[in-house]
């Protein structure tokens, strides 16, 4: 299986940015998403506890409200009962692990994020 598509920032970071193959990625701001109404109240406080970390980190937008939510789910239900836990509920909650950056080494394949750009004297050359 071919290694995931890196995001046009980290071909940016990295210097191998070409606007002839990097361009045309969807850019999205991060910010809160809306907390989905079928969330159970267990998974609501895990979900109280992440999501304001994520969205600082700059790893949250609004599109991954669902996504979060069902990796709560997953939580809470391993949590009530690891001895009965079915492996595909594992490795779908590990996967959501890695999809929201919630491991050292899914953040590391992450961009780095920067509330403040700073000043490139040499953009726009």
């Amino acid at each position: 299986m071919p290694a995931p598509k890196k995001p046009a920032s980290v071909h940016r970071i990295k210097g191998t940015y070409r606007n002839d193959r990097h361009s045309g990625g969807v850019e999205v701001e991060s910010v809160m998403p809306e907390m989905p109404e079928w969330i159970s109240g267990e998974a609501k406080q895990l979900w109280e506890k992440i999501a304001p970390d994520l969205k600082d980190a700059g790893y949250l937008t609004k599109l991954d409200g669902v996504a979060l939510a069902t990796y709560c789910e997953l939580v809470c239900q391993f949590i009530a009962d690891r001895e009965n836990f079915a492996p595909q509920k594992l490795t779908q909650m590990r996967s959501f692990m890695g999809e929201l950056g919630l491991t050292p080494g899914a953040r590391a394949k992450l961009p780095a994020t920067n509330k403040e750009k700073p000043n490139n004297s040499f953009e726009g050359m």
